[in-house]
């Protein structure tokens, strides 16, 4: 029970209240929120990592400042009562483990790394222009988002192994909304090896199973277009999504 409270001002005037990370591990087995009264109070996440063990960040009165500027943001219950949540300053955020905030998660500037099998199913992410979304993680996998904007200029980054038998070559993610590319956003795609596969060996980067494309595409990579990425011909569909062979 309980909560770690930043705050609470119960006579005139007002207080502020700031919770810095910048190094180290912040485990918190109990909510995150502003405390009573005129509280001014902020969270900046720049370097370390916050680890809420599923609990939330703010609650019925709302942090009012929350910076997450770079460092590692996981098992995050909700945030704000579903307020939207920004990504600032160059640096890399990572968000890792299972986060159910319903927000939208917007990356203004630097780069939002998804870690391996992070789960925000819950939350629509948007990528603005010079803004990376990076699911490549420590190794090949599967991530989950709701719907997903890239932005002109905005920049899609993941892995594609072409070397060895792993259980899976290319980075996905597994969207439950829709996906919107605008003209103008970049996919960079980090190959590894360049091995001969199997003729019909189909990868998918992107799943949007039961969800809308808007026809866009990323820039040099036409819908129905042929490519040569690792020594292999690739044929890139936007509007076929699921594996066969990987």
């Amino acid at each position: 029970g309980g909560s770690f409270t930043l705050g609470s001002k119960a006579t005139a005037g007002s207080s502020n209240a700031t919770l810095n990370l910048t190094g180290g591990t912040l485990t918190s087995n109990v909510d995150i929120v502003a405390g009573a009264g005129t509280t001014n109070s902020t969270i900046t996440l720049n370097g370390g990592t916050l680890d809420m063990t599923n609990h939330n960040i703010g609650g019925a009165t709302v942090v009012d400042n929350l910076n997450l500027r770079s460092g590692t943001l996981k098992n995050v219950a909700q945030i704000n009562n579903g307020a939207a949540i920004t990504k600032t300053t160059a640096g890399t955020l990572t968000i890792a483990g299972s986060n159910g905030w319903t927000g939208d998660t917007n990356i203004n500037q630097g780069t939002l790394l998804l870690a391996d099998l992070v789960n925000m199913a819950n939350s629509d992410v948007t990528v603005a222009a010079d803004a990376t979304l990076d699911i490549a993680g420590s190794s090949v996998g599967t991530v989950a988002t709701g719907a997903l904007l890239f932005e002109t200029d905005s920049i899609l980054a993941a892995d594609l192994v072409l070397t060895g038998s792993p259980t899976q070559r290319l980075d996905r993610i597994n969207l439950s909304g829709n996906l919107d590319i605008t003209a103008g956003a970049l996919l960079d795609l980090n190959v590894t090896g360049s091995d001969t596969l199997v003729s019909g060996t189909k990868l998918a980067l992107m799943d949007y199973e039961g969800f809308a494309w808007n026809d866009g595409i990323f820039l040099g990579y036409s819908n129905n277009s042929i490519h040569t990425i690792g020594g292999n011909d690739w044929w890139l569909r936007y509007d076929d999504t699921r594996d066969s062979i990987s």
